[in-house]
């Protein structure tokens, strides 16, 4: 079973493949493993890590992902497998060919799909979330209005924050980047396995996968 995003943040470090497992080499640290098969996501946040030619062909055999970041801690790559089967093939034609009404579609699911989890979430920690149910069934093909914005400051105010986003800020935006990353790399996974392409503003439905943060 493939529980973990491992994610790799010291510089430095050496990734390299043996016995069906990861072997992670830090400066001055004792060799860490990971068995390759038990690991969802690859993800390196920090541009000072090498991995080894094997590790990347084994990371495409097996379907796993490897998402590398910026130093924002923003998502700047993917590696995927190319598969000889025409599937693959097929279905990224299929997802570079949908039409902008099924587009649209789906994104009003994604829209409103966003909109009801951050309802609950106020809602479970005693917030009024009754202006966020009366807008789910207002979004529209395409959510031309834009409730996903309006939705997302109403968030935001209930909780008593006034965001600011600024993808190059020094300051807690960092953190927010990081948080994004983290969710961007729990479908991919998935998603390889399906040979569909996950961009980043989509969404899929999965299983929680666990995070390890090694120090590594």
């Amino acid at each position: 079973m493939r529980d973990y995003i491992l994610e790799i943040t010291q510089p430095g470090t050496r990734i390299r493949f043996e016995n069906e497992l990861l072997l992670l080499e830090a400066p001055e640290k004792e060799t860490f493993s990971v068995p390759i098969r038990e690991t969802g996501v690859l993800l390196l946040t920090h541009s000072g890590v090498s991995v080894s030619g094997t590790v990347l062909s084994r990371l495409t055999e097996l379907g796993i992902p490897l998402v590398c970041c910026d130093e924002r801690y923003l998502p700047s790559g993917i590696l995927m497998p190319l598969r000889e089967h025409s599937r693959q093939s097929r279905y990224f034609l299929e997802q570079a060919c949908a039409s902008a009404s099924l587009k649209k579609s789906l994104w009003k699911q994604i829209v409103q799909a966003k909109i009801r989890s951050q309802a609950a979430f106020l809602r479970f920690y005693g917030f009024d979330e009754t202006a966020l149910n009366m807008m789910i069934p207002k979004v529209t093909s395409g959510d031309v209005r834009n409730h996903e914005g309006i939705a997302a400051r109403i968030y935001w105010a209930s909780l008593g924050i006034i965001p600011a986003r600024d993808r190059k800020a020094e300051d807690a935006d960092q953190l927010l980047n990081y948080a994004y990353t983290i969710l961007f790399a729990l479908p991919q996974e998935r998603s390889v396995q399906q040979d569909c392409i996950l961009l980043w503003d989509s969404i899929i439905i999965m299983n929680t996968m666990r995070t390890v943060s090694h120090p590594i």
